[in-house]
């Protein structure tokens, strides 16, 4: 993740601006497609459940299943309109953990009922809306899989989320180098492991580690499938998935001839209004020390030669 330097607008948290979801998602579409971006991971479908949560809170658009989906779909058809694709995360929801994934391993306790009656109802929406990527989280869920985070959790990655609720948009991982999964993702076949647990694409942020481990997972997975543990058909499938998506490959054509980057800025702020609540995010301690000047991430789609996309996380 990078902070997004002037002159383009830093938007608050989504429950600050929850009641003008549409336009800020307009505004917030505007400018980053004019800068070449064709895919945010936005909008936070977690809902903010848990007080005690140190990484959610107002990033959420709200406290429950109901508010959550009242922004988050006009939200996403907005920016997708601007011709930047949309990402709901963190599946299954990240709302009711006690730590911090870019720093501690969250474990959750919540069966599969108590899933369905809340944490996953914003996801199912964003489904039946139609969103075309969702990111998992780094969290363990127990009660669904007593030994793998959701990021190499078959059950819940193909299980729950492609086969039960009926997603077969693209699957991507948070980034890969957060402490949550330190020492999970060293072993010689973890990318093949990565694979076959239902995921498409994996992000490493260059704050917490580096692109020589892409390489190593992407290694892990040629050999898995030169080895025969790894089946090239999930690889095919998967690439079908993300080459089908055109928020993952080409702009839209309307949108390729656009006016000056900075004049876009002024139009999405005319548009709702400069001196609006959401306009600047409030002062408070950084959590991650270094990250606003920290390089871009970058999305891996790493049984994939085509496709990257340039890409911000919100």
């Amino acid at each position: 993740m990078c902070r997004t330097p002037p002159p383009m607008t830093r938007f608050s948290y989504a429950a600050r601006w929850a009641g003008t979801a549409e336009q800020v998602g307009e505004a917030m579409g505007s400018e980053l497609a004019s800068l070449g971006f064709n895919l945010n991971f936005a909008p936070v479908l977690d809902i903010h459940s848990n007080p005690a949560n140190p990484v959610i809170g107002e990033r959420a658009f709200g406290r429950t299943a109901e508010d959550v989906v009242k922004s988050m779909l006009p939200f996403t058809k907005a920016m997708e309109r601007q011709g930047v694709r949309a990402c709901g995360k963190h599946f299954p929801g990240h709302g009711d953990t006690q730590v911090d994934s870019h720093h501690e391993f969250p474990v959750v306790d919540l069966d599969l009922d108590q899933l369905k009656s809340r944490e996953l109802l914003p996801f199912a929406a964003a489904i039946d809306g139609g969103i075309e990527m969702i990111m998992t989280s780094h969290i363990l869920f127990r009660q669904l899989d007593s030994r793998n985070p959701v990021t190499l959790s078959r059950p819940i990655t193909t299980g729950l989320l492609s086969e039960a609720m009926k997603f077969g948009g693209v699957i991507v991982s948070d980034d890969v180098g957060m402490r949550a999964m330190t020492g999970r993702l060293d072993t010689p076949d973890a990318g093949a492991r990565f694979m076959a647990a239902g995921n498409d694409m994996l992000m490493i942020c260059a704050h917490w580690t580096d692109t020589e481990r892409a390489r190593g997972l992407a290694r892990s997975i040629v050999d898995g499938v030169d080895s025969g543990g790894l089946d090239a058909a999930v690889i095919a499938a998967s690439g079908k998935r993300v080459r089908g998506r055109p928020g993952c490959g080409r702009r839209p054509s309307h949108l390729l001839r656009r006016p000056h980057s900075r004049v876009l800025f002024r139009r999405a702020r005319m548009k709702i209004g400069a001196d609006a609540s959401w306009m600047a995010r409030p002062k408070r301690t950084n959590p991650h020390p270094g990250l606003d000047q920290c390089p871009p991430c970058c999305l891996i789609p790493l049984a994939h030669k085509s496709n990257a996309s340039l890409c911000v996380a919100m």
